[in-house]
């Protein structure tokens, strides 16, 4: 599913992965242009419109078990995608994770083993999550002013959810997000998904035993991600990609690792470009990764 990628990087896409099938959103072509234009002029672009009727038409049109990924995490290990498929048809599940960002907070309960490589979890949630996260009674609303409950309770309601790196089963992914959506709000698919669960208590939550994804803190593929430190990531990411476009970046280097710091310091220090200054995209990258630490990720990804 592309939202906006300029033509130039997707036809190099389609040359080396023949086979492959990409799908636009009604504002692809536009974006990309504003994309380029903001190349040509210097000037920073970030279009705020979420494609969620694209993503949902999409899957809609899918297979019932799909892989969902996204363009900043990558395989760290093998997986038999036949194999996840065969075994969440078998088992009644939901979603399998490949990837949880080294969170254990985000996988509570009881672990059974129902292959070599994955593990259910049977879901130890707190009973009053569901109506907490959708403020049923204005519960969330008070217990936050009290100062009686903190943002990471809410890490246990992604025992049934993530955004990326999962298989999902095609049903319960369309009841998370629902047709009126408007916006992007994950606590209103963590409520959705405590919902399911509630009313759906036969399907299972799975996970590899062995995370088998990474994501990555030193890119976004957001211009909005520049706040007070004041640079452009739509500029950070034209110079990689026009390394990778060129065949001067290594895609393998550090594999399975990330990329070293060094490997795009490098090409934004000879990019030599005010709106991406290594420095203040060092700042970023560490300010990014701070964030998901504090709440229990891994500093890895």
């Amino acid at each position: 599913m592309d939202d906006g990628t300029p033509e130039k990087y997707l036809n190099k896409i389609e040359k080396k992965y023949p086979n492959i099938i990409i799908n636009h959103s009604v504002d692809a072509e536009r974006k990309s242009k504003e994309i380029e234009n903001a190349i040509r002029t210097g000037k920073e672009v970030y279009t705020n419109t979420i494609p969620l009727s694209f993503w949902r038409e999409t899957i809609e049109k899918g297979s019932d078990i799909f892989l969902l990924w996204e363009d900043d995490i990558w395989l760290t290990a093998n997986i038999n995608v036949d194999d996840c498929e065969k075994l969440m048809k078998e088992n009644n599940v939901n979603l399998l994770k490949v990837r949880w960002w080294g969170n254990e907070n985000t996988n509570v309960g009881t672990r059974i083993k129902l292959s070599e490589s994955i593990e259910e979890i049977i879901p130890a949630v707190n009973r009053w999550a569901e109506q907490i996260v959708k403020n049923r009674f204005y519960l969330n609303s008070i217990l936050s002013k009290l100062k009686l409950i903190k943002s990471t309770f809410f890490l246990q309601l992604y025992t049934y959810y993530e955004v990326g790196g999962v298989f999902f089963n095609k049903d319960y992914w369309l009841f998370l997000w629902p047709k009126n959506m408007t916006k992007i709000e994950e606590m209103i698919q963590l409520g959705k998904a405590a919902e399911w669960k509630r009313k759906h208590s036969s399907y299972k939550f799975t996970k590899f035993i062995n995370e088998s994804g990474r994501s990555t803190f030193l890119t976004s593929a957001s211009g909005a991600y520049k706040d007070s430190i004041g640079f452009s990531m739509t500029f950070v990411n034209y110079y990689i990609n026009e390394e990778w476009l060129n065949g001067n970046f290594n895609i393998l280097e550090n594999f399975p690792e990330n990329y070293s710091i060094d490997s795009i310091y490098n090409i934004l220090e000879q990019a030599s470009d005010v709106k991406c200054n290594p420095e203040s995209w060092r700042k970023w990258t560490l300010n990014f990764q701070n964030h998901f630490v504090s709440i229990g990720a891994s500093p890895l990804g």
